[in-house]
């Protein structure tokens, strides 16, 4: 029985990482000179995620690309920015400055991304 336990975290493991991987920084900030203008129909597809939190500070900024940065409490309270931005392929990248740490990933399509924020409870 034990057995059977590692093997279904082990596809579970597998399973996530076919919609999002946790990155190095280099990766993230390397893709930034990459990355596409996020329109408003996805700017609003991305707001609406994170609707059912009120008080968010939510932005959008456009510049090479657009960077979406939105203030967002955890369930425990906790105050986390988060940088969102868009690149070839359908590819989000995603910064969750957070305490303790900051974190980077890519999401592989808007369900990738819709996945992260859920799992890191951000909305």
């Amino acid at each position: 029985m034990g057995n059977n336990m590692k093997h279904i975290k082990l596809y579970e493991g597998f399973n996530n990482d076919e919609y999002y991987q946790e990155i190095e920084y280099d990766e993230y900030f390397a893709q930034r000179v990459n990355r596409l203008n996020i329109s408003d129909n996805l700017n609003n597809r991305i707001k609406d995620l994170f609707d059912t939190y009120l008080g968010n500070d939510y932005l959008k900024v456009d510049g090479q690309g657009s960077v979406i940065y939105v203030d967002s409490k955890d369930d425990k309270g906790t105050l986390c920015e988060i940088k969102i931005s868009l690149n070839d392929d359908e590819w989000y990248y995603v910064a969750l400055e957070k305490e303790p740490e900051d974190t980077f990933y890519k999401c592989d399509q808007f369900e990738g991304l819709k996945k992260l924020l859920k799992d890191k409870e951000v909305i």
